[in-house]
């Protein structure tokens, strides 16, 4: 490898997190179940040209952090999945790509707490509001 030049490319230097990503969505994502959602939520990721253009020997916790603490500020909820991914591939590209990786950034952040699950009960008289609004639908 060393004599076609093919051997600098293993560098992480010249990678971007971009590339990775880019890979990622087309090597990965189709054999898993929920391809469709993951694509969509890769593609978005690949709209954040700052966070994109990021050379994978530069990448360091505090840059995940920000954009973890602006996607939340934003009001995004799913950027836990968006972290989540993030390391999958970084763990894939490192592992069976055969990617000259440091240590994953991505496991030294803190994930962002999920969302307490929803209970809620119906309140004295909603049910027979919504019981009469049923009624009064054709559906």
């Amino acid at each position: 490898m060393m004599q076609t030049g093919q051997w600098a490319r293993n560098k992480p230097s010249n990678y971007s997190l971009k590339e990775m990503i880019e890979r990622y969505l087309a090597e990965v994502t189709p054999t898993k179940r929920g391809k469709d959602a993951e694509a969509r939520r890769l593609k978005r990721l690949l709209n954040e040209k700052s966070l994109m253009a990021l050379r994978l020997d530069k990448a360091e916790p505090h840059i995940f952090a920000t954009f973890r603490d602006r996607r939340i500020m934003d009001g995004v909820r799913a950027c836990q999945y968006d972290l989540v991914l993030l390391r999958h591939a970084w763990n894939i590209a490192r592992i069976e790509w055969g990617w000259h990786l440091p240590n994953n950034p991505l496991t030294l952040i803190r994930m962002p707490k999920s969302n307490p699950r929803r209970e809620r009960r119906l309140k004295e008289g909603e049910y027979s509001r919504l019981e009469k609004a049923a009624k009064a639908s054709r559906l």
